[in-house]
């Protein structure tokens, strides 16, 4: 059976969704009278599966999104195994292009720029690009890449992540305190986030909390780091000394 799966932002935040796409209106009238003197808001939604506890049933969440960050599974991975959504920006060599749908065949295609004269069918080359950003990952369309981040101080998740499984200091959309915890990307279930030492479905997005910048932990106090060190025979993490 294939993959239908959708990826959206949050709604009012920049944070990722994937998982079911649906539609809800907040409710239904008798006549179509009522419709008109009272328009019903729709609202879109992708629903989630996600972990409660350890041998309690999961359960279905339902995030409100913005619809116009939506993008769908293709149902294809590049040629380093990562998915390849609708939106993408792919490389093939000195070239990039984006992955969109129904233009030129009934189904995704790659949008090379046509002086490449290359064909577009995405199942002729995803084995062959690399998925390097997504067009929607600002709201100005601009790519992670051409992004300049500046040290010290916080780095927002929409211009670099930090290194996969290494504790880091957490800002979030939602909540007013930084805490530690680190990004675990995963080949097969994709990048999240987590709070300290949780693993499995306990994700920050599965406790309602929305990361937004991260930035490097600073090293522990020492009142005196050269006689700690070598009363220990501790080596300093970051000279290696």
């Amino acid at each position: 059976m294939r993959d239908i799966l959708f990826l959206a932002k949050l709604k009012d935040t920049n944070y990722w969704a994937e998982g079911f796409y649906c539609s809800m209106r907040e409710t239904t009238y008798c006549c179509e009278e009522d419709y008109k003197r009272h328009p019903v808001p729709l609202h879109h939604l992708i629903a989630v599966d996600e972990m409660t506890d350890w041998g309690m049933p999961n359960r279905l969440r339902l995030y409100e999104i913005n619809p116009e960050t939506l993008c769908q599974y293709t149902g294809l991975c590049d040629k380093n195994g990562k998915k390849i959504w609708e939106n993408d920006i792919v490389q093939y060599g000195e070239y990039t292009a984006v992955v969109r749908h129904g233009k030129y065949t009934a189904g995704f295609y790659v949008d090379f720029p046509e002086e490449t004269n290359y064909r577009k069918d995405l199942g002729y080359w995803y084995k062959k690009v690399s998925v390097i950003g997504n067009v929607l990952e600002d709201t100005k369309g601009n790519r992670l890449e051409s992004h300049t981040v500046s040290e010290p101080g916080w780095i927002p998740v929409t211009e670099r992540l930090p290194e996969n499984d290494s504790y880091v200091l957490m800002s979030f959309e939602n909540f007013s305190l930084p805490l530690v915890g680190r990004y675990v990307d995963d080949e097969e279930l994709g990048g999240a986030w987590y709070l300290g030492d949780c693993i499995d479905e306990d994700t920050c997005l599965a406790n309602d909390l929305f990361v937004n910048a991260w930035m490097p932990l600073p090293k522990p106090y020492r009142e005196d780091e050269e006689e700690w060190r070598l009363a220990t025979g501790e080596k300093d993490v970051h000279t290696g000394r």
